[in-house]
Protein backbone atom coordinates (compact mmCIF):
# COMPACT_ATOMS: atom_id res chain seq x y z
CA UNK A 1 0.00 0.00 0.00
CA UNK A 2 1.15 3.38 -0.91
CA UNK A 3 1.15 6.07 2.13
CA UNK A 4 -0.25 9.47 1.80
CA UNK A 5 1.91 12.18 3.36
CA UNK A 6 0.42 15.85 3.12
CA UNK A 7 2.74 18.60 1.77
CA UNK A 8 3.32 22.17 0.36
CA UNK A 9 4.68 21.81 -3.02
CA UNK A 10 5.73 25.84 -2.54
CA UNK A 11 8.08 24.83 0.23
CA UNK A 12 10.84 22.35 -0.75
CA UNK A 13 14.04 21.65 0.74
CA UNK A 14 17.12 23.04 -0.20
CA UNK A 15 17.99 20.11 -2.58
CA UNK A 16 14.71 20.28 -4.08
CA UNK A 17 13.12 17.63 -2.21
CA UNK A 18 9.63 17.60 -1.58
CA UNK A 19 9.06 17.38 3.08
CA UNK A 20 6.56 16.10 5.31
CA UNK A 21 6.17 15.78 8.51
CA UNK A 22 6.05 12.66 10.88
CA UNK A 23 3.96 13.82 13.67
CA UNK A 24 1.03 14.43 10.66
CA UNK A 25 2.15 11.07 8.79
CA UNK A 26 -0.07 8.15 9.30
CA UNK A 27 2.72 6.34 9.58
CA UNK A 28 6.46 6.75 9.66
CA UNK A 29 7.38 5.39 5.68
CA UNK A 30 11.08 3.92 5.24
CA UNK A 31 13.79 5.03 2.72
CA UNK A 32 13.20 3.99 -1.10
CA UNK A 33 9.23 3.80 0.03
CA UNK A 34 6.80 4.70 -2.90
CA UNK A 35 4.47 7.49 -1.13
CA UNK A 36 1.36 9.78 -2.36
CA UNK A 37 1.56 13.43 -2.30
CA UNK A 38 -1.12 15.47 -2.34
CA UNK A 39 -1.22 19.69 -0.70
CA UNK A 40 -4.24 21.39 0.70
CA UNK A 41 -5.54 22.32 -2.50
CA UNK A 42 -5.43 18.68 -3.79
CA UNK A 43 -2.67 18.77 -6.24
CA UNK A 44 -0.88 16.00 -6.22
CA UNK A 45 1.59 13.12 -7.47
CA UNK A 46 3.62 10.26 -6.54
CA UNK A 47 7.05 10.32 -4.76
CA UNK A 48 9.90 7.90 -3.32
CA UNK A 49 11.44 8.59 0.28
CA UNK A 50 15.02 9.72 0.24
CA UNK A 51 15.48 10.27 3.80
CA UNK A 52 13.64 10.33 6.97
CA UNK A 53 15.66 12.04 9.43
CA UNK A 54 13.83 13.17 13.33
CA UNK A 55 10.42 14.55 12.02
CA UNK A 56 11.04 15.49 8.63
CA UNK A 57 10.32 13.02 5.62
CA UNK A 58 12.59 14.34 2.60
CA UNK A 59 11.14 12.66 -0.97
CA UNK A 60 12.16 13.15 -4.17
CA UNK A 61 9.36 13.70 -6.34
CA UNK A 62 8.03 12.18 -9.57
CA UNK A 63 6.82 14.87 -11.75
CA UNK A 64 6.12 12.74 -14.32
CA UNK A 65 2.94 12.03 -12.07
CA UNK A 66 1.64 15.45 -11.47
CA UNK A 67 -1.88 15.86 -11.13
CA UNK A 68 -2.86 19.71 -10.56
CA UNK A 69 -6.41 20.26 -8.55
CA UNK A 70 -7.40 22.54 -11.29
CA UNK A 71 -7.34 19.85 -13.75
CA UNK A 72 -11.06 18.41 -14.05
CA UNK A 73 -9.95 15.31 -15.81
CA UNK A 74 -7.70 14.62 -12.58
CA UNK A 75 -10.06 14.62 -10.19
CA UNK A 76 -11.69 11.90 -11.59
CA UNK A 77 -8.58 9.43 -11.60
CA UNK A 78 -8.56 6.69 -9.29
CA UNK A 79 -4.89 5.91 -8.64
CA UNK A 80 -4.00 2.47 -7.82
CA UNK A 81 -1.47 -0.10 -7.64
CA UNK A 82 -0.69 -3.17 -10.25
CA UNK A 83 0.03 -6.09 -8.12
CA UNK A 84 3.03 -7.17 -10.35
CA UNK A 85 5.30 -4.10 -9.67
CA UNK A 86 5.84 -1.08 -7.68
CA UNK A 87 4.88 1.31 -10.35
CA UNK A 88 1.51 3.39 -9.86
CA UNK A 89 -1.21 3.99 -12.41
CA UNK A 90 -4.15 6.15 -12.74
CA UNK A 91 -7.12 4.39 -14.04
CA UNK A 92 -9.90 6.39 -15.53
CA UNK A 93 -13.29 5.49 -14.72
CA UNK A 94 -15.94 6.10 -17.77
CA UNK A 95 -17.68 8.21 -15.77
CA UNK A 96 -18.10 9.31 -11.73
CA UNK A 97 -20.58 10.98 -10.37
CA UNK A 98 -19.55 14.15 -8.96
Amino acid sequence: MILPLLVSFSELGDDGRVLALTDVAPAVPEMGQRVYLLDADGNSCFGTVAHVVGGLIEVDADWNTWMRAEDAEAKVYILCIRAEGPEPHAIRPNKIAA
